[in-house]
């Protein structure tokens, strides 16, 4: 048995009391998916789903008895969500099911299926078994022997399972990359020729599906795995390279979101993370990291080009120390160095209107509002950095009399 009950009950109590009640009923139940595959490498499982023989209105009638909370909006397609003890469950109905020229959704779904039947239809071997209650191991394809082998295999024809849903294409370099498996060779040679079929997915879908890959300690692999399949090309432009060195770096570096997406930015160009469903403040922070990562470092002079590009100070104090890492990462020797001369810098000169001594409505009572603003306070950092001004309230407002006259044409 790889289930513990009592341990279940004690970390699960929701899902054990669906999944308890349900084997009271006397109705097939199973745990499906990655929670059993998880359980067989000895981890612990973070998500669960069911599959049993209930069709969704009869679950639904269940939920309303048991006051369980219950969620819809997948029912079309056999599949029910509920909160219980705030666990949440996905629980499906056995089913067959068929795709279209839609890959988001089945064209058709037809219950009354058997429990091989339901688990046929599934992607890769290690995610097609089931668990009953009593601890039963339900292995169709040969998933158990495929996870003691390090195999990632699709069930059935690869042909099949990436046309059904081409994220399938990613979904089997995510699993191969976290688990640390290797694609079994058939599964693989069906990658690289399905690889266009990506290009029938959303692209909100597939940047999801890249981020979980780069987020992953073993993200290199997975990238090295979308160069060599072919699938690269058609997420970040034909000008993939294939394995490439730079995948390397992602092992170097915390798995921090955006000092992910920079070593993409790096390695491939900006234009390459320009990409649907990937926030806009992320693509700019990576591209950030990535283009000063090129430039040389001059002290202040590099400081007082690079913050005039942000608003707070915090937010740029953080952004440095991202640039920082990734320097480290690419193998600068003089980081710490440069870090501590860029700590002492920030320490005792100004870099920011919150670090002059001088009011905003100060300079606005002089200069008026608009664009002017902006290129004193530019004027007044300048000449504190060069010692050619000096901080302090009166100094400052004669220095903006003296722009406002002299100056600002």
């Amino acid at each position: 048995m790889i289930l513990e009950k009592e341990k279940f009950q004690k970390e699960h109590p929701g899902i054990y009391e669906v999944w308890e009640y349900l084997e009271q009923l006397k109705v097939d139940a199973v745990l499906v998916g990655g929670a059993v595959r998880d359980l067989l490498l000895g981890a612990s499982p973070t998500d669960f789903d069911l599959a049993s023989s209930l069709t969704p209105e009869e679950l639904l009638e269940i939920a309303k008895k048991k006051n369980w909370q219950a969620n819809a909006v997948g029912s079309a397609f056999g599949v029910l969500v509920l909160t219980v003890q705030n666990e949440s469950l996905e629980i499906a109905t056995f089913r067959k099911e068929g795709y279209g020229s839609d890959p988001h959704r089945p064209a058709w779904v037809e219950y009354g299926a058997s429990l091989e039947e339901d688990l046929s239809r599934r992607d890769f071997t290690i995610n097609g078994m089931a668990l009953t209650w009593n601890g039963e191991l339900i292995d169709p394809f040969g998933g158990k022997k495929d996870l003691e082998n390090k195999l990632i295999r699709t069930i059935g024809e690869p042909l099949l399972r990436f046309t059904e849903d081409p994220l399938r294409l990613l979904r089997a370099v995510r699993f191969a990359a976290k688990l640390g498996f290797v694609i079994e060779d058939q599964t693989l040679n069906e990658i690289g020729k399905s690889a266009y079929q990506i290009e029938r997915l959303a692209q909100e879908r597939i940047t999801q599906e890249v981020e979980l890959i780069l987020l992953l300690p073993r993200a290199s692999q997975g990238l090295d795995l979308l160069g060599i399949s072919g699938v690269g090309r058609y997420i970040f432009g034909e000008h993939w390279p294939g394995r490439n060195q730079w995948t390397g770096l992602l092992a170097r570096l915390l798995a921090i979101k955006v000092l992910r997406w920079a070593v993409v930015a790096w390695g491939l160009g900006k234009q390459a993370i320009r990409m649907k469903g990937l926030d806009l403040v992320t693509q700019k922070q990576a591209i950030w990291i990535a283009e000063k990562s090129e430039e040389e470092w001059q002290g202040t002079e590099t400081l007082s080009q690079w913050s005039a590009s942000f608003a707070d100070k915090k937010e740029f104090e953080k952004m440095l120390e991202y640039f920082w890492q990734f320097r480290e990462a690419l193998g600068d020797k003089a980081v710490a160095s440069k870090r501590a001369e860029a700590r002492k810098l920030l320490d005792q000169l100004p870099f920011f209107r919150s670090d002059l001594a001088i009011r905003g409505d100060e300079i606005t009572s002089i200069v008026g509002q608009g664009p002017q603003v902006a290129k004193v306070i530019a004027y007044l950092l300048k000449g504190v950095q060069q010692n050619q001004i000096k901080n302090d309230e009166k100094t400052l407002e004669e220095a903006v009399n003296f722009w406002w006259k002299e100056k600002r044409v």
